[in-house]
C-alpha cells in the first residue's frame, strides 16, 4: 500500500468513527482533500496532513449534524 492511499484509508476510518457511512466517507475524504488545495492556493501550509485530518474532522460533525436534523 502506498503512503497515499494509506492515508486515504486512516481517514476514511477517522470519518467513519465518526458515524458516516462508508460511501459518505469516501465523498467527506474527497472533499476534504478539494478543500486543502484550495487552501494551499492563497496559503502555505506546514502541516498538510494534519489540515486534513482536520479537515475530514470537521466535515464529518457537519454531515453527523445534517443527517440527525433530516
Amino acid at each position: 500500500m502506498t503512503r497515499r492511499s494509506a492515508r486515504y484509508a486512516r481517514l476514511v476510518k477517522v470519518c467513519r468513527a465518526r458515524g458516516c457511512s462508508r460511501e459518505d466517507a469516501h465523498d467527506v475524504v474527497q472533499e476534504a482533500y478539494l478543500r486543502l488545495l484550495q487552501y494551499q492556493r492563497s496559503t502555505k501550509v506546514a502541516d498538510p496532513d494534519s489540515l486534513l485530518r482536520r479537515i475530514v474532522i470537521n466535515i464529518s460533525i457537519n454531515h453527523y449534524h445534517r443527517e440527525r436534523s433530516s
